[in-house]
């Protein structure tokens, strides 16, 4: 059971993984901006940010925002295991 604010974010991740997968990288950002402005000390937000990175280097083509997702993972979630799937950004 999830209370109904885990609820929320595990649906909005849940939503911009769809958006991913379907190649809408602008419409995948959307959940995964209001989740870490609205849910900010959520379990989940690592997560976000990962999934963040990943979107806007779809977008743009552009490593360096894998790097960025995952100096900022570094920072404030050092053992979080998305920091660990990260890893090898940090070689970009």
């Amino acid at each position: 059971f999830l209370g109904p604010d885990e609820f929320i974010v595990k649906m909005q991740l849940g939503i911009a993984k769809v958006r991913l997968d379907t190649k809408e990288y602008d419409t995948a950002m959307i959940p995964l901006k209001s989740l870490l402005e609205t849910f900010p000390t959520s379990n989940s937000i690592p997560e976000a940010i990962y999934f963040s990175g990943v979107a806007a280097y779809k977008k743009s083509d552009d490593p360096s925002k894998l790097k960025e997702a995952y100096k900022r993972l570094l920072k404030e979630y050092p053992d979080n295991i998305c920091t660990e799937r990260a890893y090898p950004y940090r070689l970009i």
